[in-house]
Formats: structure tokens, sequence, C-alpha cells
């Protein structure tokens, strides 16, 4: 990361040691503000950050298949019982994350077909519904909310992710999904019901977040299971590239949109989390895409706080350093919060700056009258004279 003139940081730091630590903000907002944990924690400057400023954590990979049950039968829980415990201790919830998935899922993801179609569908719901049971049972009480089934819902295609092809899932060839109107995703619902009826239910995905052909098709999906009783929640991921940075297909944050999408989301009476957050810029980044990151991150939890059924907020990791991003998009990263070395970057900074600014009441350009209705992105103010991006919940949108 680029080196930050010693006049910055030095008022970063300064901001830093006088605020409030972002979760304090956050639970006077009404909302949790988490983060992914890496397995076993992290030395003390990672433990202390974590425990400092988050309320909430979520497995970056211990609660995943291959983390819990990598052999099957063989069911290993010390990296996900040390998460929940370090949780506990520090009065933080817990995201369980995940079960149904077409990746790191272990033994199930290479499992040898039966004698035929049936019996291999008999197997893969055996093996869901123990795997499932099992671990909700483990952790009944401890877990705020659960991802039971993640990315089921294929990009850039008209319906849900296949059996072939670059986007493939096994969970879908191996019970024969298209025949069956995708009955292992109602099925791991039903499952999790059975085995905790008071756990939080959710659907994870990812470019979702606004609106287009996949937010159509998730919107499909969990209204269907809503209607079944079988879902509680909607998790979006909200892996994001800053606006002006593109670095591919997918990523693209448009607020405009996801205020649209958000709302019809809660109008089925969904909460909504989101659950995977970053914004990854160039590197190494320049103080312009710094600024830029800063923005996107203010803008996206202005949007988040406008909705009153938006309640989670969670970063994909603690630190820079800590990130999956640059293993992903080469030349890219930068994504999250803290630098490799833990000192607050300015999306910090903005962030708590939002969290602690009292609701804005809306004025237009002509003497500050109030708006009675929406208004475009670029005719809306708070009465600190800057542009509203994020339009509260339930507006007239144009």
């Amino acid at each position: 990361m680029v080196k930050l003139s010693f006049l910055l940081l030095l008022g970063f730091f300064i901001a830093y040691g006088e605020g409030q630590a972002l979760k304090v903000s956050a639970s006077a907002r009404g909302i949790n503000i988490g983060c992914a944990y890496k397995n076993g924690g992290g030395p003390g400057t990672y433990n202390n950050t974590l425990s400092r400023e988050f309320n909430g954590v979520v497995g970056e990979n211990n609660m995943k298949w291959d983390g819990l049950q990598a052999v099957r039968g063989n069911f290993t829980f010390a990296g996900a019982d040390a998460m929940v415990d370090f949780a506990q201790k520090n009065d933080m919830i817990v995201r369980g994350h995940t079960f149904v998935w077409h990746q790191q899922s272990g033994f199930v993801a290479n499992m040898p077909a039966q004698a035929t179609v049936q019996a291999t569908r008999d197997t893969m719901f055996k093996v869901m519904k123990t795997h499932i049971t099992t671990v909700m049972n483990r952790y009944k009480g401890k877990i705020y909310e659960w991802d039971i089934v993640n990315e089921a819902v294929a990009r850039d295609s008209a319906g849900m992710r296949l059996g072939t092809g670059t986007s493939s899932s096994f969970w879908s060839l191996r019970t024969d999904a298209p025949n069956h109107n995708w009955d292992f995703v109602d099925s791991a619902y039903a499952y999790a019901r059975q085995a905790d009826p008071e756990a939080f239910l959710v659907y994870n995905d990812y470019d979702c977040e606004g609106m287009g052909k996949k937010s159509d098709l998730v919107y499909a999906l969990v209204s269907r299971l809503k209607a079944k009783n079988l879902i509680d929640g909607i998790g979006l991921q909200c892996h994001f590239y800053v606006p002006g940075t593109s670095t591919g297909s997918n990523g693209a944050f448009v607020p405009s949109e996801m205020v649209a999408n958000l709302k019809r989301l809660a109008d089925l009476g969904l909460r909504i989390s989101l659950t995977e957050i970053d914004f990854r810029v160039p590197t190494p980044p320049t103080s312009a895409h710094l600024a830029a990151q800063r923005e996107a991150y203010e803008t996206l939890l202005e949007i988040c706080l406008a909705n009153p059924n938006c309640k989670n907020f969670f970063l994909w990791g603690l630190n820079d350093g800590s990130s999956w991003i640059p293993n992903q998009y080469p030349g890219q990263g930068a994504p999250l919060l803290f630098d490799d070395s833990f000192n607050p970057k300015p999306a910090y900074i903005g962030l708590r700056e939002v969290f602690q600014t009292p609701v804005a009441i809306r004025a237009s350009r002509n003497g500050g009258r109030m708006l009675l209705s929406g208004k475009p992105w670029n005719e809306a103010f708070d009465l600190r004279g800057r542009a509203l991006r994020a339009l509260p919940a339930y507006s007239p949108f144009p």
C-alpha cells in the first residue's frame, strides 16, 4: 500500500483515538458491524482490533463444509469452537457460514455416483441432512443467523446454477436438480428448520445487490422460500470494486439500484444482511483511490441505515493483509478498513462519521426546504450540504 504522508497518518491516529469504536456507534444506530474471522484468530493486534471495533464475526473458512467435515463422518470443530468462544467472551454475534455450496465442500464434492440416479440423490440428501443437523445441534443458541445455501443462482444466466460448465454445482448435478425443481435448496432449509426451529435462516449470494437478471432470479428464489416459511433473511455479499476502477464483469456498485432492490426484499419481510463487504482498488492505491473507496463505503452504509430491514454490515476480513482479493484479482486489493499494519484507512474514518452523524433531513437546493417526495440523486442534500447518495427507504423513487 502506498505510504501516506506523516501528517495524514497523524490525523488518522488522532481521529481514531478520540472517536468511538465502530461497534458502539453501530449499536446506537440499531445495526451490527462485523467481519470475517480467520482460522485461529491472530496475534494480539488482530484480536484486539477485532474485539475493539466489531460486535460480530463470521467464519471465513472454519464453518464451511471442508472446515467441519472434510472426511465423511469425521467432524472437526476446533476452529469453529474457537471462533464461537472468542465471540462469546467479547459479546459478539456469530454468523454461521455456510452449509450447501459448490466449493470448499470436502468429501461430498467427490462422492462417486451410485448405481442409479435416485440412489445418488438419496445419498446426497442423506449427507446433507447429517451435516446440517450435526453442526446446528452443536451450536444451537449460539449463532445469530445461518447461511444455509450459498450462491445457488448462476451469474449471467437464465436460472439456477447447473451441474455443468464453468460455474457448475455438484449439488445440482447429483440431485438431478433440473428435473426436481432444485429441491436440494428447499431440503437444506427444511433440514435446518428441523434441526433448530428457533434458528434464523438466510440465503446468501453475490452480484445480486442491485437490479438485474441475477437479482431478479434471487428475488424469485427467496420469495418462494419465504412463502414456504423456509427462510428468514437474505445475505448480499457486496464484493464491489470502487466506482471508476472496474476490474471485470462482476462487482459493480450502483447505489440507486441497490436502494430499489433492498426495498423489494424488505417488502417480502426479509431481514437484510450485507455479509462479505469489500471495495477493491488498484494496487498500490493512490490517495484518490482511497478517497473514492471511503466515499463508496459511506454510501453503502447510508443505504443500509436508510432501510429499516438492513441490520448487519459485515466486512470480508479485518485488514488488507488478510484479504482474498489480490489472489482473485491480480493488481487489485486494499479493500478493507485497515491496512496491512492495522492502521485505520480513510474508509474507516468515513464509516465512523456516517454512524455518528444524526439522520439527515433532506433539503432541496432552494432555500433548504424539506423534500416531501423522492428527488434525483443530484438534487438531494443533507443539512451539512453533502449530496445524499442513498435516499431514505420507502421514498417514491424516480
